[in-house]
């Protein structure tokens, strides 16, 4: 049987290892996530323009209508396509859900279109 000294120093052992792997296991996904490149693409679109986002060159979100918005718009202006695109990456980088509001869509349209 293990003595009082034995049994703290093996506490300690294991909790060491415990610490060691949750540190490293934060680490690996902080490097998945940071090695992501997220690319914007707008494109023409059969009523104004819309915008693709590439997730390490592969297609990831396809987007030809202004999202949060009832209908079927397509965003007037390049620019307005091209600042949504770019909101939702800022999102995505943020580990933030990468969806538009009704809100953020309303002031890119003010201002850019």
């Amino acid at each position: 049987m293990l003595n009082t000294m034995s049994m703290t120093k093996l506490r300690i052992v294991v909790l060491s290892v415990i610490v060691l792997f949750a540190v490293s296991g934060a680490y690996c996904v902080y490097q998945i996530h940071s090695s992501e490149k997220y690319t914007v693409r707008l494109c023409r679109v059969e009523r104004g323009w819309g915008y693709d986002i590439l997730r390490n060159n592969k297609p990831f979100i396809h987007q030809e209508t202004i999202p949060a918005l009832l209908g079927n718009q397509s965003f007037k202006t390049c620019k307005s396509a091209e600042i949504a695109a770019k909101m939702v990456v800022k999102k995505l980088k943020n580990d933030q859900s990468p969806s538009l509001s009704q809100k953020e869509v309303i002031k890119i349209i003010k201002i850019y279109q």
